[in-house]
């Protein structure tokens, strides 16, 4: 990918140029709704087919950013990967978001930390 498409996000984030609305967008989306990964981070990178680059980063299972890294690059590629990121477990896995399922490894290997996990 050409590097010029990504320089405005760049001065964005280095010199604080542009308006932070075009380029950031908080939303209460969460890619899952189990509980069991609540302390684990999201990582999300996809282009659309208006061609645009978006990044999800989201937080401890919590609000999503939506970061537009391009816009409307000019080849449309194929692009779709999620990773979940496990700080109980220091873990980084490839993850997919589906309205159906979860991995089930995701859910198996998660342990809550100690200070909240669930006394018998």
């Amino acid at each position: 990918m050409p590097q010029s498409h990504f320089d405005p996000i760049r001065r964005f984030i280095r010199q604080g140029e542009g308006d932070c609305q075009r380029f950031v967008k908080v939303t209460p989306m969460r890619p899952t709704g189990h509980d069991e990964l609540e302390g684990c981070h999201f990582l999300a990178l996809e282009m659309r087919q208006d061609r645009d680059i978006i990044a999800y980063v989201t937080l401890f299972n919590r609000f999503t950013y939506m970061v537009r890294l391009v816009h409307r690059y000019p080849i449309w590629y194929k692009l779709s990967l999620s990773h979940c990121l496990d700080p109980v477990n220091r873990s980084i896995q490839p993850f997919l978001v589906t309205s159906l399922h979860i991995p089930s490894w995701i859910v198996q290997q998660r342990r809550a930390p100690p200070m909240i996990r669930k006394l018998p």
